[in-house]
């Protein structure tokens, strides 16, 4: 039992929500949650809570860097989220419940059976000058979003993002690298591109110089600057082969993937929300699955489903999942039979719900219950 509090910013935080929460080992590596929420503010109706971490979670990037969804249709995990990008990022990286077969994996190496190269995977829109997006689906109005050289001279060592996210001594640049669509941004949400190994090149289509990065910390940012990590180079070699106008190509090259039965993975059984459809009065939405990662030095990635509904003073949220350790070979077919046996609820406290059913065993000795 927790009494939720403000976590960081400094201000009088008057807080109404306990926190119950209760794990149970059911073995073989199987663990069910049971998350349930209490608005006690009953002398203050009108505080009603509308935005939930059920649970909000995480795990280690560099043990487990890819993430798997499962398919709505067919419950295998057929979607790797790649590139997999900073929290907050836009894209594949949050969905609807409904939109999953049920469940999300966390996997050591299922990217790209023959390891692959993919290229810089923002574009923009044409009727925008504002933000550009990642994985914009192939359709009229998008332009790939053009990478080029403004400056040769402004480039310089960044010894604050260096400390920041933890890398070696001289290898973060800030570089005057953006686009040609006007300078378009791409905010600080879109951090951390190719972190944390050797996988990112960045080649100058202009004369084939290429250079390799383990970090991308910020992609043009406030539409003018890049800070990267950069390998075996020098702000001269950088002059001298990077020039004004020079077009670049960014690609991602995911090394090539384990078996699946060598591999082990952690799966988050989240259901697929039809408690949506047969209670849409505590929704304002359809509950969702985030996913996104943290900075270099923190090493994690957040996991979390919201629910997307309101609590109100004397209400109680229940939510129930489960988490899975297997071999990822096995994650389909686990995952699948327990999709059906998630729920969540929003009901008045003291109701007396329906429990749940308890098997009880005998051997052939005397045994009383």
């Amino acid at each position: 039992l927790n009494w939720g509090q403000q976590a960081h910013v400094p201000t009088k935080w008057h807080s109404s929500i306990l926190y119950y929460t209760r794990y149970r080992n059911c073995g073989d590596g199987l663990i069910q949650y049971d998350m349930a929420m209490y608005n006690f503010d009953i002398d203050y109706p009108k505080n009603i809570y509308t935005y939930f971490n059920t649970p909000w979670t995480g795990i280690r990037t560099t043990v487990f860097p890819d993430v798997l969804y499962s398919d709505p249709t067919t419950k295998n995990l057929t979607e790797v989220v790649r590139p997999l990008v900073t929290w907050g990022a836009l894209g594949q990286q949050m969905r609807n419940l409904e939109d999953t077969g049920g469940f999300t994996t966390f996997a050591q190496n299922a990217v790209d059976s023959d390891g692959t190269e993919y290229v810089y995977p923002f574009c923009v829109l044409e009727d925008t000058t504002g933000w550009a997006h990642t994985n914009c689906p192939p359709r009229q109005g998008v332009i790939e979003f053009e990478f080029d050289i403004w400056s040769n001279t402004d480039i310089k060592l960044t010894d604050f993002h260096r400390k920041k996210f933890s890398l070696p001594m001289n290898s973060v640049y800030r570089l005057p690298w953006c686009n040609a669509l006007g300078k378009v941004n791409v905010g600080h949400h879109l951090e951390g591109w190719g972190r944390p190994n050797r996988n990112v090149t960045i080649t100058n289509m202009n004369n084939d110089v290429s250079l390799q990065s383990g970090y991308i910390i910020h992609f043009c940012w406030i539409g003018g600057y890049t800070y990267v990590q950069l390998y075996d180079t020098t702000i001269a070699f950088l002059k001298e082969n990077f020039k004004i106008g020079d077009k670049l190509n960014v690609t991602y090259t995911p090394a090539p993937s384990q078996q699946w039965d060598d591999q082990t993975a952690l799966t988050f059984v989240h259901g697929t929300n039809p408690e949506y459809h047969s209670s849409q009065h505590i929704y304002r939405a359809k509950s969702r699955v985030r996913v996104g990662t943290t900075n270099h030095g923190r090493d994690g990635t957040v996991f979390t489903t919201n629910f997307m509904g309101s609590l109100k003073p004397g209400e109680i949220y229940f939510n129930r999942k489960y988490m899975i350790t297997d071999k990822l070979s096995q994650m389909e077919s686990r995952a699948s039979a327990l999709v059906n046996a998630t729920e969540e609820d929003v009901f008045e406290a003291g109701d007396q719900r329906l429990g749940e059913t308890i098997f009880l065993w005998k051997d052939n000795a005397t045994m009383s219950f």
